[in-house]
């Protein structure tokens, strides 16, 4: 794949279109905010709704497994159970929805497909907007429909985790901490500082009392001057966008990374898509098993009862002393993330990608008491019986054994 994939005027937004306006690095953000928003409803106008309906449900309570749901479907490629999960998770909390589908673009969608994640940050922002567009439901119709067929991308969740569980250099902490917010300004804007280090600035001159990072200094920002700094940023203006609507939208620090992962991609040498060879999928009670992780209550039984039913799974952590609930649920947990949760069906690939990424599963591992030996030995030893664990969510979901 190569970077005129997202210029090409003769593409359509699943193959990474993305009109040659909003590439421009001079498009100031309203700008930027109107074109999107008449792209919607240019869109819109034409699109014709999926044979997909919500599934009947009343309680707020099973809007965490339609999330999780939501959310593997997206990264898989799945179209129609995205949306049918899209639209259920809706039915019962609009709000927490769209707060969630923009945590999703940016984690799963990434650089790979920037005018999907930009449009879903413009349908969000407003209920009024999406009334005039045609309702939220043909509006999640299109945008989960998008995100589902698109190339994808976890650098953006990745960079941000390093910069989160991670310390700078006590060099570089030292410059951060004394730097003034003009210093702040300039380093964020200098190609000849590491990635890193640049993305530390912009978090400390958007402000780390506001936006909190243990590892970096304690800092009061300056909203104008960051906004005025990420407009000055020699990237195009849809990825100028994302970072500065992705404060209000998702106010965590994953769309500061945004423009730094852009730029390690467009430097790059290479881009291509990497296509996945996906594990099958099996449902339990209209989700995909995937859905039963360890963020959801089910999950998390189920990954108990997989651990006292599995002798080498067992085995394998009394080894390692991982005995504790808890601990055995959150070892099991990271090493399915990695191994099963988070496998996207395609995504771009660039100089820089993998290495963070590996960086990121050291990090998970190191935090659930395992070294990268043991988790992808843990890993293995799960995928090797993955036959134990689908029957354990069936009983523990369903309450039947299998």
């Amino acid at each position: 794949m190569q970077q005129f994939l997202f210029e090409d005027m003769s593409k359509s937004p699943s193959a990474n279109y993305c009109p040659a306006d909003l590439m421009s690095e001079n498009i100031p953000y309203d700008a930027v905010e109107a074109l999107l928003e008449d792209f919607l409803q240019d869109e819109l106008s034409e699109f014709e709704l999926l044979d997909v309906q919500a599934v009947p449900e009343t309680s707020q309570s099973v809007k965490y497994k339609y999330s999780s749901g939501l959310q593997k479907s997206i990264r898989r490629g799945h179209i129609d159970d995205a949306v049918k999960y899209a639209l259920t998770y809706h039915s019962v909390d609009p709000i927490a929805f769209w707060n969630r589908l923009v945590i999703i673009c940016l984690e799963d969608g990434g650089v790979g497909n920037p005018m999907g994640v930009a449009l879903t940050l413009a349908a969000a922002r407003s209920k009024v907007l999406r009334q005039r567009l045609g309702g939220d439901k043909l509006v999640i119709h299109y945008v989960v429909k998008l995100l589902a067929e698109s190339t994808k991308d976890r650098t953006v969740a990745d960079m941000y985790q390093i910069l989160d569980n991670r310390s700078l250099s006590p060099e570089t902490l030292t410059v951060l901490k004394s730097a003034t917010h003009q210093e702040l300004s300039d380093i964020v804007l200098s190609d000849q500082h590491p990635c890193n280090f640049r993305i530390a600035a912009a978090w400390m001159l958007w402000g780390t009392d506001k936006l909190k990072n243990g590892r970096l200094p304690l800092r009061t920002g300056d909203r104008d001057l960051f906004e005025n700094t990420i407009e000055r940023l020699k990237v195009p203006g849809i990825v100028k966008y994302i970072c500065l609507r992705g404060m209000v939208a998702c106010r965590c620090a994953m769309n500061l990374t945004y423009a730094f992962v852009w730029l390690m991609m467009k430097q790059s040498p290479y881009t291509r898509v990497i296509e996945t060879a996906l594990p099958v999928t099996f449902y339990i009670k209209g989700l995909p098993s995937a859905a039963y992780d360890q963020h959801t209550r089910d999950g998390k039984a189920a990954y108990h009862y997989f651990y006292k039913t599995c002798a080498p799974v067992d085995n394998f952590l009394t080894s390692r002393g991982i005995v504790g609930s808890d601990e055995i649920v959150a070892a099991i947990g990271i090493s399915l993330f990695i191994s099963e949760s988070a496998l996207l069906d395609k995504r771009i690939d660039f100089e820089g990608a993998e290495k963070i990424y590996q960086m990121t599963v050291e990090d998970d591992f190191r935090k659930n008491g395992l070294t990268m030996e043991d988790g992808r030995e843990l890993s293995k030893l799960i995928l090797d019986n993955a036959e134990i664990l689908r029957r354990s969510r069936i009983r523990v979901v369903e309450g039947k054994t299998v």
